[in-house]
């Protein structure tokens, strides 16, 4: 009785220990991954799976191997929505790999090198803090684990009720997982091998994958021989090399671990690791419980890229028009500013946009259009178009996002809002429909069907009145910025200040100052009481440049603004003789943020 107590006390003990890593790793994914980045992925995750609810949903799944933990694994992610209940599932699921992971471990080798399975959980905290979700992958592999262990837990002497058991759990394995499965039989290969010696059972598990593989395909899913060896390749066939060796990392690390502590033990090393309180180790006996924090903590200092957690935040926070969180996130770390459109809206909605956009990074582009190709330029660009009034353009972007990222809840409540802007209820509907099965937008969406049954014209909503007020009806053909796209939005409402703010600057950006000199008596239209610091300085410079004085209509340029240019000019062109090499680190340490720095260095966002 007393050695079957410590035996139990034994079992329970190691699992215990690696809970108080693990709700450090639960917390770091929390606050400092922020989860519900990834869910939104920025334009930068392509591979973020979708959920909806419903049988027409849940039977795509069913047509392929694999399709059972895809399902699982795409309702289990949306929990990321919410930044802390995405940080337990995460957590959770990195757990179970590692206490799977572990028992393997121990059931091959008969040690239990517990630091070494922590590598699991750290690659994947790794990658999560660089952005890429694998939580589908991860889910697959935590499917094959638990059958490789069921397997070996239940595993018989005799050979064919073994075999009978392997072929039974295979079966469940490549349905439920597909291209884990290879894994799984790999796992139960090596456990006969090394475990029990019996290599006629290790190579019937080899063997057995590509038939079970097969013939599951042939008579269950239809599927050609091509397409069935196809399924091993534990990656789709678009993903990139970077994500592939990540994914072959993943897959292949507890066999090559098993591997290589087998191989040690016929040196007769044993690197156990073990802890303290269980039995002694060549390995210090401290290393098994400070490796996992040491792991934890060398992939965070690593992987962890300010720019790139800055970007998905301001991204994040301009989809929930919280602005006042864009500018703070990005002014973080001034040194790591880039130009934005999202800071742009945020500037704009906050009143400080002629104030203060050259307080950050500029460009034309930084406008509307980022520097990416492809789906990933249209990313947020939606959101742009539909404050302007360009609804056309923006259900344009949308489609062109749905095409690279899937038919994500954000993009269907975009399409929904331009639907019944335009007046075309019956599509609005199909959006709406399609969000009422979504886990966290379905309140929203069935609101709105409410209303619509009430109102069919919407006739009450002031969003969609004030959108039908400014929305260009003329179709242009593409998305291609100039002066033309921003003055149709003026020609339909004259005051539309938002598209006179992004013309006005588009005129600073390209240096079209007698475009801009003519629009200024635009100002009037949108009860400006003083003239915006950006319009200041540009008037300043123009003047010097071309020793002219700009007819105001009675406005006048502040004292501070003219105090600055006279500042700038001593600067530039008296104590550096108008040497701009020369003049660049201390004018832009000062003003760094002045449209006429813009003007000399075609840069902004500079000042420290």
């Amino acid at each position: 009785m007393e050695h079957l107590s410590r035996k139990l006390a034994g079992c329970f003990a190691w699992p215990t220990v690696s809970l108080p890593f693990f709700f450090l790793y639960y917390i770091c994914l929390w606050k400092v991954v922020d989860l519900r980045l990834i869910y939104h992925g920025g334009g930068l995750i392509e591979n973020f799976p979708v959920f909806f609810r419903g049988w027409t949903f849940f039977q795509g799944f069913l047509c392929y191997a694999g399709g059972p933990v895809d399902y699982i694994s795409a309702f289990l992610s949306q929990f990321f929505y919410i930044g802390w209940a995405g940080a337990l599932v995460a957590a959770l699921q990195a757990w179970l790999l590692w206490l799977c992971a572990a028992l393997i471990m121990r059931t091959i080798n008969g040690w239990r090198p517990m630091w070494i399975c922590y590598l699991l959980p750290v690659f994947l905290l790794f990658l999560y803090i660089l952005c890429v979700c694998l939580f589908t992958s991860a889910m697959a592999l935590l499917t094959a684990f638990a059958f490789a262990y069921l397997y070996m837990r239940t595993a018989l002497k005799n050979t064919y009720a073994s075999i009978l058991i392997f072929l039974v759990l295979s079966l469940i394995v490549y349905v439920a997982a597909g291209p884990a499965y290879i894994l799984f039989a790999v796992l139960c290969a090596m456990y006969e091998l090394i475990a029990r010696r019996q290599l006629f059972r290790a190579l019937i598990c080899l063997t057995a994958a590509p038939i079970v593989s097969y013939l599951s395909d042939i008579l269950y899913f239809d599927s050609s021989i091509i397409e069935s060896f196809s399924r091993f390749r534990p990656f789709p066939f678009t993903a990139g090399h970077g994500l592939t060796i990540m994914i072959y990392a993943l897959f292949l690390f507890l066999p090559a671990a098993a591997a290589v502590f087998w191989f040690l033990g016929l040196l007769g090393i044993s690197p156990s690791g073990r802890f303290s309180f269980l039995t002694k180790g060549k390995v210090p006996k401290f290393a098994g419980l400070s490796m996992p924090f040491v792991l934890g903590i060398a992939a965070v200092c690593i992987s962890y890229n300010t720019r790139l957690h800055t970007m998905l935040e301001v991204d994040y926070y301009g989809s929930q028009k919280m602005w006042s969180k864009v500018i703070k996130a990005m002014n973080r770390n001034p040194q790591l500013k880039f130009p934005s459109k999202t800071v742009n809206r945020a500037l704009y909605h906050t009143g400080r946009f002629a104030e203060d956009m050259f307080s950050y990074p500029q460009s034309v582009e930084a406008l509307f259009m980022d520097r990416r190709t492809g789906g990933g330029a249209y990313w947020g660009l939606y959101d742009t178009f539909i404050d302007l009034g360009h609804i056309n353009l923006a259900e344009y972007s949308l489609f062109m996002c749905i095409e690279t990222y899937g038919e994500r809840p954000i993009f269907l409540k975009r399409l929904a809002i331009v639907s019944m802007v335009k007046g075309d209820i019956n599509a609005a509907k199909i959006y709406l429909n399609a969000l009422t099965k979504t886990m966290f937008d379905s309140q929203w969406a069935a609101d709105y069907l409410k209303r619509i049954e009430q109102d069919p014209t919407l006739s009450s909503d002031k969003d969609v009145r004030y959108l039908q007020g400014v929305m260009v009806e003329r179709d242009r053909g593409d998305v291609s910025i100039n002066t033309s796209m921003i003055g149709d939005l003026l020609d339909k409402n004259r005051q539309n200040k938002m598209a006179f703010e992004y013309l006005m600057a588009y005129y600073l950006l390209n240096g079209q100052f007698e475009a801009f000199e003519e629009n200024l008596k635009r100002l009037d239209d949108f009860g400006y009481k003083n003239i915006p610091r950006a319009f200041e300085e540009a008037i300043l410079y123009d003047n010097f440049m071309k020793k002219k004085q700009l007819d105001l209509h009675g406005r006048k340029i502040s004292a501070e603004s003219q105090q600055r240019f006279s500042g700038f000019l001593e600067m530039l062109l008296g104590r550096y003789k108008g040497n701009k090499n020369a003049a660049y680190v201390e004018l832009a340490k000062n003003y760094g943020d002045c449209y006429f720095f813009y003007c000399i260095y075609r840069q902004s966002g500079k000042k420290i």
